[in-house]
């Protein structure tokens, strides 16, 4: 059997290792905002960011990761998405979602909703308590 040096298996290591890169976010370390009246809706959002559109890569679909919470009676107005898609899942509290045609729909922990490409919504908190959603991005 032949002996491997330290330093092909170093070499060895490094390449398997690109091989298997993946972004990993944790919470802690998460890039915090605070956005007001977005999109012409009603308060101020805490916005906790994984991936924002700024250091997306190109060619990579997923463009934004973030969690965002509305206290109670913010909203976020309704808005058009010409060249992206847009998922939420609710995280905790209950979500007014409205969609293109105008329909409401009241949102409970775990519902999600998918805004596709030329289409518009909106989200608001009529609740008691804060509303935190989750949000990925994707542009086609």
């Amino acid at each position: 059997m032949k002996k491997i040096s330290v330093f092909a298996c170093a070499a060895i290591m490094c390449c398997v290792a690109s091989l298997a890169v993946a972004d990993v976010w944790r919470t802690q370390d998460l890039q915090e905002t605070v956005r007001e009246k977005v999109r012409g809706g009603t308060g101020k959002m805490l916005v906790k960011t994984a991936l924002s559109p700024k250091k997306a890569e190109e060619r990579h679909a997923v463009k934004e990761i973030s969690f965002r919470t509305l206290e109670p009676g913010n909203s976020v107005g309704m808005h058009k998405h010409d060249t992206d898609e847009d998922v939420y899942l609710i995280v905790s509290g209950d979500a007014t979602f409205t969609d293109d045609d105008g329909t409401e729909y009241v949102l409970r922990k775990g519902d999600m909703t998918i805004c596709r490409d030329g289409k518009s919504h909106a989200i608001a908190n009529k609740g008691q308590e804060p509303l935190e959603y989750f949000v990925v991005l994707g542009k086609k």
